[in-house]
C-alpha cells in the first residue's frame, strides 16, 4: 500500500492509551472499618476517575497531547459516567467498547495518615482484548501506544498483548507499558512482551516482581536485556530509577505537601510520554514525569491537580521548548 492509498486516521490523537478504565468513590478519612450494623461519618465521599488508561490520558490531555482511550466500560450508570468525564476532558473515546460486564470500580478508604486500602472490582476492564487495540491503532494512527494496567487485563495479557505491541511497531508505533501489581504473582506472563517495548515504567515492587530482582539497577538492567530500550522505575518519594543504552541515572523527587498519591504513577507515565514524544533524553523526560506524579497528589483524587504543561515545566524546572 502506498503512502497515498494509506487510509487517514480518524483520530487527531497523537498518543493511544488502552488498558484499564475504573470508576473511584473515596471516603476520607478512614481509619478503623466499622462495625456490623454501625454508620461511621466521613468527611468526604467522592466519585472520582481512575484506572490506569484512563489517568494516563487525562494527564497527557492536560499537558496539551492530543489523546484517545481505549478500554471497556460496562452498560452500567458508572460506565455512562466514565465516557462522559473522559470526554469533557478532550479524550477520543470512540475506541472505548462497551459490554456486558459491571464497570471496574474501587471503593478507596483513605486513612489520616495518608495510606489507603482499596476493595476493586476488576469488572469490564478485563474484556479488553488484543482486537480492540488493533482496532483503535488502525482508527486514530498514534505516534504512541502506551498500554496502562497490564497484568490485571485477562483477555489481553501474554501472547495477546505482546501480539498487539509488535504489531503497532509494525506500524512505526513507538510502544509504552505501565504495569500494575499481580495479586496472582504471574509476573512471567509480562515477559512475552518485553521485546516488543520502547519503554517501560513500573514501580519498583512491579519491577522486583517480573524480573526476581532487588534493586532499582539490576531490574533495569535485566529488563534492557530482555529487550525494553527504556527503563523508568518509579521510586514514589525517592524519585525514579532511569536507564537507556548506557546512562543509568538516579532522578531525584520534588517535594510537595501529597494529600493523595493515588494516580501519582500513571501521572509519572504521562510527563515520561511527553518526553518520549517529544525525543528528549531519558533523563530529561524521567525529570518531567517525577515533577507531574508529584503534582498530582496535592488534592484527593487521580485527576483533581494535574498540571498543564507551562505549570508542570516552571515546577520541574525545565525550559519550556521554544513554539514550532
Amino acid at each position: 500500500m502506498t503512502p497515498e492509498e494509506q487510509p487517514k486516521p480518524d483520530s487527531n490523537a497523537e498518543v493511544l492509551c488502552a488498558g484499564i478504565v475504573v470508576a473511584d468513590a473515596i471516603a476520607s478519612p478512614v481509619d478503623q472499618a466499622p462495625e456490623p450494623g454501625v454508620v461511621n461519618l466521613v468527611e468526604s465521599v467522592q466519585l472520582a476517575t481512575g484506572g490506569c488508561a484512563l489517568s494516563t490520558a487525562t494527564a497527557l490531555a492536560r499537558l496539551g497531547v492530543g489523546t484517545a482511550l481505549c478500554g471497556c466500560v460496562g452498560r452500567d450508570l458508572l460506565g455512562q459516567v466514565l465516557l462522559t468525564e473522559a470526554a469533557s476532558r478532550g479524550l477520543d473515546t470512540e475506541s472505548v467498547r462497551v459490554c456486558d460486564e459491571l464497570t471496574s470500580a474501587s471503593l478507596v478508604l483513605d486513612r489520616s495518615d495518608g495510606e489507603r486500602t482499596f476493595l476493586h472490582n476488576p469488572g469490564a476492564s478485563g474484556a479488553l482484548t488484543r482486537e480492540d487495540v488493533a482496532r483503535a491503532v488502525a482508527r486514530t494512527q498514534p505516534r504512541l501506544l502506551h498500554v496502562g494496567g497490564a497484568l490485571v487485563m485477562p483477555a489481553l495479557d501474554g501472547k495477546p498483548l505482546a501480539d498487539a505491541l509488535r504489531a503497532a511497531r509494525g506500524h512505526g508505533v513507538v510502544t509504552s507499558l505501565d504495569p500494575v501489581h499481580d495479586a496472582t504473582g504471574r509476573w512471567d506472563r509480562l515477559h512475552v512482551a518485553l521485546p516488543h517495548l520502547d519503554v517501560i515504567c513500573p514501580n519498583l515492587t512491579e519491577a522486583r516482581g517480573v524480573t526476581g530482582r532487588h534493586t532499582a539497577a539490576d531490574c533495569a538492567g535485566w529488563l534492557r536485556a530482555r529487550g525494553v530500550a527504556k527503563v523508568a522505575i518509579k521510586l514514589g518519594r525517592d524519585g525514579a530509577y532511569a536507564l537507556e543504552d548506557a546512562a543509568a541515572e538516579h532522578v531525584p523527587p520534588f517535594e510537595v505537601q501529597a494529600k493523595d498519591e493515588t494516580g501519582a504513577g500513571d501521572a509519572f507515565a504521562a510527563g515520561l510520554v511527553y518526553g518520549l514524544l517529544r525525543d528528549w533524553p531519558l533523563r530529561r523526560a524521567v525529570r518531567l514525569a517525577n515533577a507531574v506524579g508529584a503534582l498530582s497528589t496535592t488534592a484527593v483524587g487521580a485527576s483533581t491537580a494535574l498540571p498543564d504543561l507551562k505549570g508542570a515545566l516552571e515546577f520541574a524546572g525545565i525550559e519550556r521548548e521554544p513554539a514550532a
